[in-house]
């Protein structure tokens, strides 16, 4: 993996820093790379085709062009980064997963894990949010991208990963996907929509 140090400005300006190829063969490539300005149309089709299942598991602010729009002005405004896994063939090119980083640690976060005994520090963890499209589902593609996202969150210096506002109790396939990927389960809490959640970590 590339251990060379990351920041929000240094990833806007250079993306290439930040990007992965995943699969290269002559029937397909799947690039793992920073979202860029020019993705709207190809983020708003992203949006547009989740499930109504799975827009429950996930707090974009809207699945429509606005959402999109919002989302390619934002790069380096604010402390998140987000990241797309980008299919192409010789047919198509599409985005088929959306993945966001948050640097920021809110209030509830570090009173929840500091129940569990655990006592997260700004600056040294994450918080971490990845949505696949419908089709795409259940392949593998997440646990493709994973080693790259934990390379990632390294290089900005961090230890540990959590989940940014857990996961929904009832998403099974996400659970058995963090568990899979190193993910401990650390207790469970009502979030403000009273839905069970749990929260989840990973150290790097």
């Amino acid at each position: 993996m590339n251990m060379e140090p990351l920041s929000l400005g240094k990833v806007a300006e250079q993306p290439l820093c930040a990007t992965y190829t995943l699969i290269d063969s002559p029937d397909r490539r799947l690039v793992l790379r920073p979202l860029n300005p020019r993705d709207v149309q190809g983020l708003t089709i992203f949006l547009e085709g989740l499930s109504q299942e799975t827009r429950g598991f996930h707090s974009f602010s809207s699945y429509d062009e606005k959402c999109a729009r919002d989302l390619c002005d934002s790069i380096n405004v604010y402390d998140k980064l987000r990241l797309v896994l980008e299919l192409t063939s010789k047919e198509y090119q599409e985005i088929i997963g959306v993945f966001m980083f948050g640097f920021d640690i809110v209030k509830g976060d570090i009173e929840r894990y500091r129940g569990y005994g655990i006592e997260l520090i700004n600056d040294t963890v994450c918080r971490l949010s990845p949505c696949i499209t419908d089709e795409y589902q259940g392949q593998g593609y997440g646990s493709l991208a994973m080693p790259h996202m934990l390379d990632i969150a390294e290089r900005f210096g961090q230890k540990s990963i959590i989940l940014l506002g857990g996961v929904l109790a009832r998403n099974f396939r996400a659970i058995r996907f963090y568990e899979k990927n190193g993910f401990q389960n650390m207790g469970v809490w009502i979030n403000p929509d009273n839905q069970e959640c749990l929260d989840m970590i990973r150290n790097i």
